[in-house]
């Protein structure tokens, strides 16, 4: 560098300076030079935040089209038109933290801002928490301040928090009900065996197969009669989907209650509750309908805490209704049973918790697989190198962990692992007892080592375990932290998992406007279907069409890979507002053994000629 430059840096090094103790020494506006920093960013990141909440449908935000509008000079005048007006509002409040939570709401929108308009993009989520985990920790690492909130407004908070999450959701999966979005896979099979479950007390679909079984013989989730009455009451399969939101529900009551037992102060309490709302995996799993699995995240929650209190009877009980809640539901417990025996001390419930839920899993295992259709270890199929079953699969896992690892190692799997953690900010994973790691162990086999797709996807109810246990382990590490890391971690948190729900979640409020746009032709389809269909005929009919005609003895869902079964039944109803069941429905009209008997612009509906009845 030439010494005229140096000489000019030095001057500009030194104006700051002195401007900086002007400001200082007179006080002007309260300022800084860290607050002028500060402020700068913050108007930046609010401005911007605008521009991209106000870019046109269609046009993505990252793509150069959405750059050619933007003016330079306009941007840094509203830049600097906020950074005028915060000054003088601070000026005037002078609040000691007032640009620290500027910065921090202003970047924390910018975030969640950019991941709402992008969409599903891993990649930018994981760039854009790098910068949020820095502005918390800019703003939040030291402060001498402790918000105080009374304990009775944390309850009041719970409840408003519970009940505004059961009604969000519960809109959302009635509406995506009510819009012929559910397909018989698998909410027509559970529907039918409500009907089931309520005129025989028995789980039988004939939509599940193609022939009348038992649901139990392709798993065993007695647990499903807990919500039978409600459905009893109000026969709906609007009722059986949306009593997941009151399930998720349940999970604020122990999750609170674990909360005050670590002795976090009440502002990280509430914090916990928003980060349960907006943890992606908690609602995400609901949307590819109701599942039995629902009911772990509050199940394995309230375990997790009467484990924490020595409980008795709560953790038993609460151990044979997890059991109870599908086969797999085992492998938690199994492993919760092992942190009892080496975290906890608690050698003989954790003895006895792991004798019997290692013989439930074996005998409901046997019997699926010798009297039922068999245990899914087909999912676990590359590691049925030598052999088939569940013994050959723990063989390979147990004698060759580096292939078991090689296959947890795929990019997707890695963008899974971070979506489930980094919104909790790998609290988990930040514990100093290695004995809490054991608790990872359901996430390895569950989600990690099998290649089915839908068991590390958010997308699916697989996750629900695992959201219960991470939470958990984020409770019980966050409160080994002092108060200003507790602080730091659970406000990123709350931005991190707002901003992946944004990302992830919120589209599926796009049922509302469907609803808002076809609602007639909805409720066309959905009278076509109860006027036109004999309440005690069988039929075999459509996917999205099956969950509202499937409340009767014989459904069979209607595919063109399997042109057989449909004889046995007197109906083919077929869904012709799409093209491929048009060309269905020709096909078999044209075959010959079925009559024309109704149609409208929305469904067509055949009879079998020879058709007789059972």
């Amino acid at each position: 560098m030439s010494r005229a430059r140096k000489k000019e840096m030095t001057t500009i090094l030194t104006s700051l300076h002195k401007l900086e103790e002007i400001f200082e020494k007179y006080n002007i506006f309260n300022f800084t030079l860290e607050k002028f920093v500060m402020r700068v960013i913050a108007s930046y990141a609010l401005v911007n935040t605008f521009f991209i909440g106000l870019t046109p449908d269609g046009i993505p935000v990252t793509s150069k089209e959405s750059v050619i509008p933007t003016n330079f000079l306009s941007t840094a005048g509203y830049i600097f038109l906020v950074f005028v007006l915060t000054t003088g509002a601070f000026a005037i409040t002078k609040t000691a933290l007032a640009d620290k939570l500027f910065l921090f709401l202003s970047v924390s929108a910018f975030n969640i801002t950019a991941m709402f308009q992008v969409g599903n993009n891993d990649y930018l989520f994981i760039f854009l928490m790098i910068f949020q985990a820095i502005c918390c920790y800019f703003c939040f690492n030291k402060l001498d301040k402790e918000l105080n909130i009374p304990t009775f407004a944390v309850k009041i908070g719970y409840i408003a928090t519970a009940v505004s999450f059961t009604v969000f959701l519960g809109l959302i999966l009635a509406f995506r009900y009510l819009t012929f979005m559910t397909p018989n896979f698998d909410f027509g099979i559970f529907v039918q065996m409500f009907y089931y479950m309520k005129e025989t007390g028995l789980p039988l679909t004939t939509c599940e197969r193609d022939t009348l079984l038992s649901h139990f013989a392709v798993h065993a989730s007695p647990i499903y009669y807990l919500i039978l009455p409600f459905y009893c009451i109000f026969q709906s399969p609007i009722t059986i989907n949306v009593s997941q939101a009151f399930i998720l529900a349940l999970g604020f009551i122990p999750l609170y209650l674990l909360c005050k037992h670590k002795n976090l102060s009440n502002g990280i309490t509430l914090l916990f509750a928003v980060i349960y709302t907006f943890y992606p995996a908690v609602m995400a799993g609901t949307f590819y309908d109701i599942h039995e699995n629902v009911f772990l995240t509050p199940f394995l929650l309230f375990l997790l805490y009467f484990i924490e209190k020595d409980k008795t009877v709560g953790i038993f009980v609460m151990m044979v209704l997890t059991l109870a809640i599908k086969e797999d539901a085992a492998v938690y417990i199994i492993f919760i049973a092992i942190y009892m025996i080496l975290a906890k001390k608690m050698y003989l419930k954790g003895g006895i918790m792991l004798a019997l839920s290692t013989v439930y899993f074996l005998v409901i295992v046997h019997v699926l697989n010798t009297y039922g259709d068999g245990a899914m270890t087909s999912r676990y199929v590359d590691y049925e190198i030598n052999g088939t079953g569940l013994d050959e699969v723990i063989k390979v896992c147990i004698t060759s962990p580096l292939y078991v690892f090689a296959q947890c190692a795929t990019l997707e799997k890695l963008l899974f692992i971070m979506k489930m953690l980094l919104p909790l900010g790998f609290l988990p994973m930040l514990s100093k007892k290695a004995s809490n790691f054991v608790l990872f162990a359901p996430f390895m086999i569950i989600n990690l080592i099998s290649n089915y797709q839908y068991q590390h996807s958010l997308d699916f109810q697989y996750n629900f375990g695992v959201v219960a246990i991470f939470l958990y382990l984020s409770i019980c590490n966050i409160s080994e932290l002092n108060i200003d890391k507790q602080r730091m971690m659970t406000l990123f948190s709350v931005v991190a998992c707002i901003s992946l729900f944004m990302s992830v979640n919120w589209h599926r409020t796009i049922y509302f406007k469907y609803y808002k746009d076809y609602g007639d032709t909805y409720r066309a389809v959905e009278q076509s279907l109860e006027e036109h269909i004999p309440e005690d005929a069988e039929i075999a009919i459509n996917t999205f069409l099956l969950p509202h005609a499937c409340e009767r003895k014989v459904c069979y869902q209607l595919t063109p890979t399997n042109p057989e079964f449909e004889k046995r039944v007197e109906f083919l109803v077929f869904d012709i507002r799409f093209q491929e069941f048009i060309d269905q429905y020709n096909a078999y009209l044209l075959e010959g053994s079925y009559e024309h008997y109704y149609s409208d612009e929305n469904i067509a509906i055949l009879r079998y000629i020879y058709y007789e009845a059972q």
